[in-house]
Formats: structure tokens, C-alpha cells, sequence
């Protein structure tokens, strides 16, 4: 699963929007992760589209409008969302400006010498480990040069979005600029409890790309000192060593239907987290079909969980390995949960919460 790091709005002209203009569509693309675009995990992400009736597409590495390197976007959810944001502003402002839009993260790299050139600002080992990677040293000097860029483009932005406050203090931290945060919309009306809803299993749920920083080798561990059944879904890179690790009671899914997804977070005793994400739209969509969250307590489910109310944290001042998040589950299974608390936890995140936050963002910006 792959969000944009941060949003960019930047004023570029006073064209009004074209009449009956229908929003452009987002590329969607067929996953090799856990399902298909309608539900928003994509590996590789969506092409954000290169220009429409109410927006240009910004190109960093150009430093221009348009061309042919158009922003990858991890959530069509989310494109679709700043699309109608943008021509809904524009439609009740008919002389309100275009308006560029372009993404700051970068689909690798690392937060490096103060500067943040990874989408989830981690030190380029845990995305290219070292005796895992493949032409590893061409890699990292390919990031000192984004490095260059990174610090090259860090103030032209007119104003920075940022999905959730954890990477609000990097932008403060790094490039020295304020910024709101608008977190991204997560799909309550689909994500829901069941109808008939049955008891939960007591296995444990992971969902994501299998790549490094996910650290799911730590949710093996912990399921298996717990003596609990993990269920992971995801395809990645990092499946093969990931299944040579688990043990038998570790299930591996991917090409899940969005249904069957919603299933698994119906049933599961507990949704775990054991890597930093910048939001964590699945763990939303857990809350949101009453399943307790159990994550790394750094990143953006700090804008999420909350100790004893809808879950639990680890590693905020101790163990951050397998052991830490088996205390956690261990603490979750004792509380009692009450559904409408979990579920009434993912509400600030729905869609119109986001279109709010964003439109009132561009009256911000042309005001």
C-alpha cells in the first residue's frame, strides 16, 4: 500500500474551470498486492492524472507542469477524492485558479542527513537491507542524488498537506516548514461490522505489501510466542524469506476480493501493525469493522489508536521487537472493547471528513 507523503498545492494560473468538465480518471493498474484497485492497495499505485479541468499534475524532477513522469499515487480512493475536492471548490468559485498538485514522497530512498527522501522517512537499511538487495550500492547512491533534489525543491511548495501529524513534524523537521494535516480518506460505509456478526476467531490479522519496513518478520515471531494463528495478506518481495521464517500456524492470502478482506477484519481477534507506516488506512478499516488495533506506537497511528480505547502501543520507550508486541496483544485481550467505541474511533477519517479538510485547505491557499 503506498499514500502520497505529502501533498502539493501550488497557485499556477487563472483559468476558469471548462463548463460540464467531467474530472479526469485515475490509471488504475492490476495489483500484485492484496487485491484489486478497487481497494486501494496497489504496489505499484496509480498514475494521479497528468492535467484536468481544475489541476495540473507537478513534476519535481522536471521542476515543471506535466510530462511524461506523472506522480504515483498508492490509494485511487484518494485520488478520486482531491479530484472532486478540487472541482467542487472550483465549481462554487468559478474564478478560483488552477491548481498544481504533486507528491514530495519517493517510492525508495531514506531519511538521510536530516532530509527525508523516503515515503515513511526510515533509514535506507530497513528498504534495502543490506545482504537482501540487489545492486544495493547503485541504490544508495541514487539516493544521494535525490537527496540533492530533495533539498533543491524543499521550498518552492506554496503550502504542504501531510497525511498525518508524525509526518507533519518531519516536513517542520527537515524542511523547516509548517503544514496541516488532512488525513486520507478511509471507505466506513464498506468497512463496517456485519449484519449477522459472529464471534471473533482468535487469530491475529496483518495486511500489506511484504516488503521490509513492514517488519512482519516481528508479527511471526510474537504469534508464535503467543501461540496464536497469524493471517497475513500481502504479496511482496519479501514473501519468499517471510515464509521460511513462519511457522505453520502463519497463513499467507493475497488477491483477497474486498469482501473477503472485510471478512477477515469481522472475525480477527486483533489487527497488528508491527512496522511504521505515515497513516495506516488498514488499521482504519479494522477500527471501523471492530477489530482492536495492536501497532508500533510511531507514525501515524499515533493519530489513530489510542492506549485502552481501541487498542494498544509498544515500543514508545521499550521493546520494540517480537516480545514488545506480544505484551501488547497480551494487554489487548484483557480490556473489553465496546464495537461502537472502535467503530465511532475510524469516523474522523470518512471521506467527507477529508473533502472537508482538503476544500478548506485551497480556500486557505486563493485566499
Amino acid at each position: 500500500m503506498r499514500l502520497a507523503l505529502l501533498l502539493l498545492l501550488v497557485l499556477v494560473g487563472t483559468t476558469a474551470p471548462s463548463a460540464g468538465a467531467a474530472p479526469p480518471d485515475c490509471h488504475r493498474h492490476p495489483s500484485r498486492s492484496i487485491g484489486t484497485p478497487g481497494n486501494g492497495r496497489l504496489v505499484h499505485g496509480v498514475l494521479f492524472p497528468a492535467a484536468g479541468p481544475d489541476h495540473f499534475a507537478w513534476n519535481f524532477r522536471a521542476q515543471r507542469i506535466g510530462g511524461s513522469d506523472r506522480t504515483r499515487w498508492g490509494d485511487c480512493r484518494v485520488v478520486r477524492a482531491v479530484l472532486r475536492g478540487l472541482a467542487a471548490y472550483r465549481g462554487r468559485n468559478p474564478g478560483a485558479p488552477r491548481v498544481a498538485i504533486g507528491d514530495m514522497s519517493l517510492r525508495h530512498g531514506g531519511e538521510i542527513d536530516r532530509h527525508t527522501t523516503h515515503e515513511n522517512g526510515r533509514q535506507i537499511d530497513l528498504y534495502f537491507p543490506r545482504g537482501r538487495t540487489r545492486l544495493r550500492a547503485l541504490k544508495a547512491a541514487a539516493v544521494r542524488r535525490l537527496r540533492e533534489w530533495d533539498i533543491a525543491t524543499a521550498s518552492r511548495p506554496t503550502r504542504y498537506l501531510a497525511n498525518s501529524s508524525a509526518v507533519a513534524e518531519r516536513i517542520l523537521r527537515h524542511y523547516r516548514r509548517e503544514s496541516e494535516v488532512c488525513h486520507p480518506p478511509v471507505d466506513l460505509a464498506f468497512f463496517d461490522a456485519s449484519p449477522s456478526p459472529a464471534a471473533r476467531g482468535d487469530f491475529l490479522l496483518a495486511v500489506g505489501a511484504l516488503v521490509p519496513y513492514k517488519r512482519y518478520e516481528v508479527a511471526i515471531e510474537a504469534a508464535r510466542r503467543l501461540g496464536r494463528r497469524l493471517v497475513l495478506v500481502g504479496r511482496g518481495p519479501e514473501e519468499k524469506r517471510l515464509r521460511e521464517l513462519a511457522p505453520a500456524s502463519v497463513e499467507f492470502l493475497s488477491g483477497c476480493a474486498p469482501e473477503t478482506l472485510r471478512e477477515l477484519y469481522r472475525t480477527c481477534a486483533m489487527y497488528v501493525q508491527p512496522g511504521e507506516e505515515d497513516f495506516g488506512i488498514a488499521a482504519v478499516e479494522a477500527l471501523a469493522c471492530g477489530a482492536p488495533v495492536v501497532a508500533l506506537g510511531r507514525g501515524g497511528v499515533r493519530d489513530i489508536v489510542r492506549e485502552g480505547e481501541n487498542g494498544a502501543l509498544y515500543g514508545l520507550a521499550g521493546d520494540d521487537g517480537a516480545e514488545g508486541l506480544a505484551a501488547a496483544v497480551r494487554r489487548a485481550a484483557e480490556a473489553r472493547f465496546d464495537y461502537t467505541r472502535l467503530r465511532g474511533s475510524a469516523m474522523p477519517f470518512r471521506p467527507e471528513r477529508f473533502a472537508e479538510r482538503f476544500q478548506a485547505s485551497l480556500r486557505n491557499l486563493l485566499s
